[in-house]
């Protein structure tokens, strides 16, 4: 009998595929460094706040950069130090995010504070209001048309 291959624990990946990645990570790091000029700290704190007509020149370098358009409506930020690497649409929830700065946790954050923001909740209470009131008025129907 063959030996099952365990799923709980993947084999771990080969030593040059790690070396490979690595490599990939620097050169990636290096180049963001060099283009922008600026440190990349995937840990550094970044600051979520609303939009102002000020921030819209920053906006759209940031649009520009990840080869999109910005967002329609009201938007949210995500910014270090002062600069912006990330926007949200807060109606279509369309994310621009500087492809020279990890922004992944920045993303994250911006999608999770836009679910706050959702029109969403507001429209299903009313749903389940709708339909909680159409329910009795059905019931009574299908029970008055059988015999």
């Amino acid at each position: 009998m063959s030996p099952t291959p365990d799923h709980r624990h993947p084999a771990p990946p080969s030593a040059p595929v790690d070396a490979y990645l690595r490599g990939v990570d620097r050169r990636s790091e290096l180049r963001a460094a060099l283009l922008t000029g600026r440190p990349q700290d995937p840990h550094a704190p970044f600051e979520l706040r609303p939009a102002t007509e000020a921030d819209l020149a920053a906006v759209r370098g940031v649009a520009g950069r990840d080869s999109s358009v910005v967002p329609d409506g009201p938007l949210l930020l995500a910014e270090v130090a002062g600069i912006v690497i990330a926007a949200i649409g807060l109606e279509n929830r369309r994310v621009v995010a500087d492809p020279f700065w990890p922004t992944a946790r920045a993303v994250d954050a911006l999608q999770a504070a836009a679910a706050e923001h959702s029109p969403w909740p507001s429209r299903l209470a009313r749903l389940r209001t709708a339909l909680g009131a159409t329910r009795p008025a059905r019931r009574q129907a299908r029970a008055s048309a059988r015999p």
